[in-house]
């Protein structure tokens, strides 16, 4: 996971910025105050939420500007390619949403599974280096130091540290083995001195034990003999409610068994009714559809005998006249519609050769879903699938690149191996180089030592001069002092003047030793003089025994650098095949999402009747001959209806005119032909029909009457059939005799539901056979219920009897009061005790933490930190181990062992920041975020500076860091990386981007 590029809407003191172009290894640097704790908390608040108002440890850096709270970040993951986080105000830790390279949003929810469930302490814990953090060693006991080494190894914090101790110091507080203040303790010691007083208490009343168990004996029977008293009187009030409702349980009994019988009855509502109306009216229509049709024969007959010509219906060639323009035009139409309909169906066989699909899929059209949906998901699966495509080609060209480069690195690393000689010969080349540095050495003292004794001896000469002219000057003060005090104690001895005369001897003593010291003088610089040419007599004895084979040493030195490009070449190597393991990964990752489309789009050819093998890039082209196809279809049937429709009413034409010629004896074929006759015979009907017009429109009344009343009458029957068929019968007699049936079954159902409300669920299905058989059960089951409440009562009494015993005991007072105490002590101990217990559960749940960690996660941490703990100390430390009584040792090159507390200040920091950073290597995979520093390294000296900044450029490498700095001399140890340099006035990014 890397960060890419940060935009600011407002947060702190910074409102609408934008940082782009992010590298692996970015430094902010800025004087204090300039923003660069702003900018940490705003990432973090971007990926875990803004602090709530009530967290005054975490500021929440709202703009005092008005402007909009909050901002987003631009990711770039493995898993989802490139991720925008944007947070703004909303609920406690603000609204946010997270938006994928594809354009796909999701929640908070998502946000997490991207985090895998990191939140803002652990991700401090982890990857975020500060002061505090190496300062913390320092203020630690000697005892803590190697514990908090190893919980920043394994959680990267000292939390669960300080949790354990925490719970160790409560449980001390409670209770300590062998102690005598703690709690527990204490009342340990009280409840066995209670316990020895209820023991003696109990001794004298040694009956008493006896009583209580006859009492409690006594009370277990009463709960018993109650609980089987209960039991059998709600027996009771149910047979007894069983009893009153027996009558009415037998009738219901008796309804099922005659519904069970009859079985459902289906009949129509009011059918009865309807039947007896749709009668009635079948009489009425079917007395005036007589008189109808007697009137229209009547008339007819007068119609016949005024008709001109038999047979000739006037109205009916009217409309064969009529109708030959429009047989005409449907002639016309149904040619141009055979002429389309042979086109669409070209174009379906076009179609359906082009898809390979067969006519029976074509026969199906009408169920393929090829709505706006389906395309919208065809197109998107489509897109996806061009985009997989090529990013597997891609993927492909990167993965031959990395293993041309894997590739190279191999063959450096065997070139390189191949000019290296074998060990034995490089040690024994060792020694000879070492030796030479010692002749070296050798020389240069050789000359300091020649220079020193030319040095003594001036000096010697120097001082010889001036103490040659001095001596003659001291000579003769000297010896006028010794004349004096000679001259004194002379006088002081004559005179008896004794203090006197000790002095002058003293003086005289004093001044002839001053003498002797300064002559002793001259004998310091000869004994100088005389170990230096000693000194210098072995330098040129250890010269002379060296051969002088100075090409060994260019070779041997040739071998050193060779090794070193080996070491270089193989970290190479192991970060090349790391990198082809990635897009490896990356690859397969890309090949699943490929299959999974594959699928997807073979279940789109599947719904659309098309072959697996049917190219993906061509099924929007397929979408759209589809739906075309599907539309020709519906097209084809519309056409093929109205030709269908045309056909029927020429066919209905032509045999209408044939029929009416046919009536008239008049044979024609031609349908032209056929009007011509029936124009010419319809001229000559029409002056005939002017002598019978009134006998006509009087028969056409009579017969539309007549069609009407029988329509009538059709109707009627219809309706009647219609009620018989919904009743299941066929005659009248049977639809009557099911109408009883069915009032018969209705009834007993509405019966049947009130006798349901009136019993019990539970007594429809009764036990007993008759009443009396119920009753005689009643009569045995009460007797029971007496013998037992009389047993009852004769337990009560002898209940009664022990207590008034047991109280009489109990009101002697010692045994009474020493039980309550005991028990009161023994309450307070369990509660305590279970304080104990969880303070211990917990504890032993974190130790197991702190082990499995230590076991699974540490010894990883540990191999990764030993490495960079080399280069933060030039190599000067080589190992780091965890012995099994927990305590942290470290080995140096010469392989003496250190224990943290043994180290300076300034190791000890290395130390933890190896470990943290050992830590960030193991959880990578797991973890893949960015590293934030700040300023954790200011109390380093500039070699140590410049070793740490070496190891996290390496870091950068595989993580991304963010480092954050006031200190300039940080930024002149890192020439042409990512700086963004922040002050008040603007924000310049310089450096390589």
């Amino acid at each position: 996971m890397r960060l890419t590029e940060i935009y600011i809407y407002g947060y702190g003191k910074f409102n609408d910025l934008h940082i782009k172009n992010m590298g692996d290894f970015q430094i902010f640097y800025g004087e204090n105050e300039a923003g660069k704790s702003t900018i940490m908390s705003f990432i973090q608040s971007m990926l875990f939420g803004f602090p709530g108002k009530q967290q005054t440890s975490q500021p929440r850096y709202e703009p005092k500007t008005g402007s909009s709270y909050g901002g987003k970040l631009v990711m770039a993951t493995g898993k989802f390619g490139e991720v925008v986080i944007e947070r703004v105000r909303g609920k406690a830790a603000g609204d946010v949403t997270i938006v994928l390279e594809d354009g796909t949003i999701k929640d908070e929810a998502f946000l997490r599974e991207l985090l895998n469930g990191m939140d803002r302490q652990m991700f401090e814990s982890i990857f975020s280096f500060r002061l505090e953090g190496l300062q913390q060693i320092h203020r630690l006991k000697e005892e803590d130091i190697a514990k908090y080494l190893i919980a920043a190894g394994t959680v990267g914090t000292d939390l669960l540290l300080q949790a354990e101790q925490h719970l160790q110091k409560n449980m001390h507080d409670l209770f300590k083995p062998g102690g005598r203040k703690p709690r527990m303790n204490v009342q340990m010691k009280k409840l066995r001195e209670q316990e020895q007083l209820l023991k003696h208490a109990r001794q004298e009343n040694a009956q008493y034990e006896t009583l209580l168990q006859k009492k409690e004996s006594v009370k277990q029977a009463m709960r018993e003999l109650e609980e089987l008293l209960r039991l059998k009187k709600e027996q009771l009030r149910n047979y007894e409610n069983l009893y009153k409702s027996w009558p009415l349980i037998m009738e219901a009994e008796q309804i099922k068994s005659r519904l069970e019988q009859v079985g459902p009855v289906d009949f129509p509502a009011e059918g009865i009714a309807r039947l007896e109306k749709y009668k009635d009216q079948l009489i009425h229509v079917s007395s005036a559809l007589a008189t109808a049709k007697q009137k229209w024969a009547e008339t007819k007959e007068e119609l016949e005998a005024h008709a001109p010509m038999p047979g000739f219906q006037q109205s009916r060639a009217e409309l064969l006249v009529q109708g030959w323009p429009s047989y005409e035009q449907a002639d016309e139409k149904i040619s141009l519609i055979a002429k389309e309909i042979e086109d669409y169906e070209k174009e379906t066989a076009y179609i359906l050769k082009e898809l390979n699909l067969s006519e029976h899929i074509f026969s199906a059209m009408h169920e393929f879903n090829l709505g706006m949906d389906m395309k919208a998901k065809l197109k998107e699966q489509v897109r996806q699938y061009v985009r997989l495509e090529g990013k597997i080609s891609d993927m492909d060209d990167m993965l031959n690149n990395e293993l041309v480069l894997l590739k190279k690195c191999e063959e450096t690393c065997k070139d390189i191996e191949h000019n290296l000689i074998d060990e034995e010969t490089f040690q024994k080349w060792k020694k000879q180089y070492d030796m030479h540095a010692s002749v070296q050495s050798a020389e240069q003292e050789k000359r300091t030592l020649e220079r020193e004794i030319e040095r003594l001896l001036e000096q010697k000469s120097r001082e010889e001069r001036v103490r040659a002219q001095k001596r003659k000057q001291s000579f003769i003060i000297n010896g006028l002092f010794v004349s004096l005090f000679a001259f004194v104690f002379i006088w002081s001895f004559f005179s008896n003047q004794w203090i006197f005369a000790l002095f002058s001897i003293a003086a005289i003593l004093y001044s002839v030793m001053m003498l002797s010291w300064k002559r002793n003088n001259d004998g310091l610089y000869d004994e100088s003089i005389r170990i230096k040419k000693e000194q210098l007599k072995t330098m040129e004895e250890t010269i002379a025994k060296f051969d002088g084979r100075t090409d060994l040493f260019s070779r041997f030195e040739r071998q050193l650098q060779l090794r070193e490009e080996w070491k270089q070449a193989y970290h190479q190597l192991e970060q090349q095949r790391e990198k082809v393991d990635q897009v490896k990964d990356q690859y397969e990752t890309v090949r699943t999402a490929m299959s999974a489309n594959q699928k997807e789009l073979n279940e789109i050819k599947k719904a659309f009747g098309l072959h697996e093998s049917f190219h993906n890039l061509k099924l929007e082209d397929a979408f759209q001959l589809l739906k075309r196809l599907q539309e020709t279809k519906e097209r084809i049937h519309d056409l093929k209806k109205q030709w269908r429709m045309l056909s029927r009413k020429q066919e209905e034409w032509h045999t209408g005119i044939k029929t009416f010629l046919s009536a008239l004896d008049i044979r024609v074929t031609d349908p032209s032909e056929a009007v011509f006759t029936i124009k010419e015979l319809l001229d000559k009907e029409r002056k005939k029909q002017i002598v019978f017009q009134e006998l006509k429109k009087k028969l056409q009344n009579l017969q539309t009457d007549a069609l009407f009343y029988e329509n009538e009458q059709k109707e009627i029957r219809t309706h009647m059939s219609t009620l018989l068929e919904a009743a299941g019968v066929e005659t009248e007699e049977a639809f009557r005799k099911k109408a009883d049936l069915f009032h018969e079954t209705e009834k007993l159902s509405q019966r049947l539901d009130l006798l349901a409300s009136q019993i019990d669920p539970d007594q429809l299905v009764p036990e007993f056979q008759t009443a009396g058989e119920l009753k005689g059960e009643m009569a045995i089951l009460k007797d029971s219920i007496n013998n037992d409440e009389e047993k009852m009562e004769r337990y009560r009494n002898q209940l009664a009897a022990l207590t008034q015993e047991i109280r009489f005991l109990e009101n002697g007072g010692t045994y009474t009061e020493h039980l309550h105490h005991f028990y009161h002590l023994r309450s307070t101990f369990n509660e305590d005790a279970k304080k104990w217990t969880e303070l211990a559960a917990a504890k032993a749940i974190l130790e197991k933490t702190l082990q499995k960690y230590q076991e699974e996660r540490f010894p990883k941490a540990i191999q990764k930190a030993e490495e960079c703990f080399s280069i933060l100390t030039g190599s000067e430390y080589r190992r780091i181990f965890l012995r099994e009584d927990g305590n942290l040792l470290v080995e140096r090159k010469d392989r003496t062992v250190f224990t943290p507390i043994e180290m300076s200040k300034g190791t000890g920091e290395q130390l933890y920041t190896a470990i943290r950073l050992g830590l960030i290597h193991v959880l990578r995979e797991e973890l893949p975020f960015p590293v934030f520093i700040d300023d954790g390294f200011v109390n380093f000296d500039q070699k140590r500076t410049q070793r740490v900044l070496q190891l996290i450029k390496q870091v950068s490498s595989n993580t991304q860091v963010l480092l954050f700095t006031c200190h300039p001399h940080v930024i002149e140890h890192l020439p042409g990386e990512h700086v963004l340099e922040l002050d008040e006035q603007s924000f310049q990014l310089s450096g390589a981007q």
